[in-house]
């Protein structure tokens, strides 16, 4: 009755029809069995042959996977039922799923395998997982379950066929664009398509040069110039994207910013209001013995949904927050086996309003919570950002009350006074907060307050003054002149 339905459907449909006609192109897929698998001197098998390797192949899997199944019961009694084992597109790799929905990896031993060499991962819209693995030179790419979806290799890229491809580091934006660090490649961030295709390189860093080695270079022979062009881009460390869209990416670079937030065409538009670039330490030992000396170096940036971001210090094992405007929030960690201390961190992510913080040496993911403080912080920071100052002014307050001498705190306070018309309270909370845009603001609401208040008096008083200086004037001038006739 159905099939009857469906049928009765098609013949009536006028453009199924015309798509069904006679003379109507068809797809005709063709099968050649003979090219499946050849002989050893490169000649096509019979049937028989063809048979029998498919028999052969089929019960070297099975007997695979019995081993699997095996092996696994007895290193885990309380396993639950295996549904099925299955080859991945890795040599020598087994994915098993249990319970329906649970993966896990193995050899073709049983052994459990866990993801050697990996250096980076990110999670998608979706939940999909991306993890890179350098030393191989691909991706892997995970369902929200965990099962190996693909395996995204070496993409074709025109004129670096020789150059090594070792992902670090990755981010995958709303559109399931790929943004790959590469270790070795100094073009910039490595963009690929969804599909795993190169796209373009993004965000070049641009070779520096000091006073003296640019009088050098004016000097420089031929010979010396052309060495010189080894001179290479300062290379990228981190990536992480934010709610908007932005990359926010960390560099090795030791004389300038070392944070950038890149837009789509891969120009840094960090904004730093009122603040030294957010460059970790200001002041370091530039010698020393037994302590970290030069400058701090980013490894690790992440950002969350209201503006702030956190680096990780490789240097001296410690994470700086920052709000929107590269304004410093707080530090937390450093070197040490403490509670609080790090040995040695290597990335650092925001879960909601909690840093989480891997350390390699450890072997652990320690996750910290704010404190009161910390929280009086966020809370004031989310507030800002969505431009309600007046409840961010009074969680600004509330930190004030654990730390006078925030700076901050006073110019998110001066900004609320400022909104709310206290022109003159905004200017003294703003200069104490060392805030000189707001401030300028305030500056300029004060005057033109006082010069609309003070217009009309001071032009009465002017020009009453006008007119006094001159009756005062034209009664010397009569009486001298009446002196003179005496």
């Amino acid at each position: 009755m159905a099939e009857g339905a469906l049928v009765h459907a098609h013949a009536a449909d006028p453009a199924r029809r015309a798509a069904n006609a006679v003379d109507a192109p068809i797809s005709i897929y063709e099968l050649h069995a003979m090219s499946w698998r050849l002989a050893a001197d490169g000649s096509w098998l019979d049937w028989d042959a063809l048979a029998a390797a498919l028999l052969l192949l089929s019960f070297g899997v099975l007997a695979q996977e019995a081993v699997i199944r095996k092996t696994l019961a007895e290193r885990l009694p309380n396993l639950p039922k295996i549904d099925e084992v299955t080859r991945t597109p890795i040599p020598g790799l087994y994915e098993v799923r249990i319970n329906g929905t649970d993966i896990v990896y193995t050899d073709a031993e049983g052994n459990e395998v866990k993801l050697a060499g990996a250096n980076g991962v990110t999670v998608d819209r979706e939940g999909g997982i991306y993890v890179s693995r350098a030393d191989a030179g691909e991706i892997l790419h995970f369902t929200p379950n965990g099962k190996l979806k693909r395996i995204i290799g070496r993409p074709d890229i025109k004129g670096f066929e020789n150059v090594a491809y070792k992902p670090i580091k990755l981010a995958v934006d709303d559109a399931m664009r790929i943004y790959v660090v590469a270790q070795g490649m100094y073009e910039g961030i490595v963009e690929l398509n969804p599909d795993g295709s190169f796209s373009r390189f993004f965000g070049v860093n641009k070779v520096t040069f000091s006073f003296a080695q640019y009088i050098w270079r004016i000097f420089a022979t031929r010979e010396q110039l052309q060495r010189q062009q080894l001179w290479l881009p300062t290379d990228f460390t981190n990536i992480a994207i934010d709610d908007r869209g932005f990359i926010y990416a960390t560099i090795q670079d030791e004389k300038g910013q070392i944070i950038k937030r890149l837009n789509a065409k891969g120009e840094n538009i960090l904004r730093v209001v009122d603040a030294p670039d957010p460059n970790g330490d200001l002041w370091f030992n530039e010698s020393g013995v037994g302590i970290p000396v030069g400058p701090s170096v980013f490894i690790a940036v992440d950002t969350n949904s209201y503006g702030m971001f956190i680096c990780l210090d490789q240097k001296r094992s410690r994470v700086f927050g920052y709000n929107e405007d590269g304004r410093l929030l707080y530090i937390i960690g450093g070197p040490g086996q403490r509670e609080g201390q790090f040995r040695n961190p290597v990335d650092a992510d925001f879960v909601g309003d909690d840093i989480m913080v891997l350390d390699a040496l450890s072997q652990s993911i320690d996750l910290y919570s704010p404190t009161a403080y910390g929280r009086a912080i966020h809370d004031a920071v989310r507030h800002q950002y969505t431009f309600d100052y007046d409840q961010a002014s009074t969680f600004w307050r509330e930190a004030l009350a654990y730390n006078h001498n925030f700076t901050l705190a006073y110019s998110g306070i001066g900004r609320s006074l400022l909104r709310a018309g206290q022109y003159d309270e905004a200017m003294e909370y703003l200069k104490m907060g060392e805030d000189r845009e707001y401030y300028s603001k305030a500056f300029e609401k004060v005057r033109n307050r006082d010069l609309k208040e003070w217009f009309v008096p001071g032009m009465i008083a002017l020009i009453a003054l006008i007119i006094l200086s001159k009756t005062v004037k034209y009664i010397r001038k009569r009486r001298k002149e009446k002196e003179g006739v005496a």
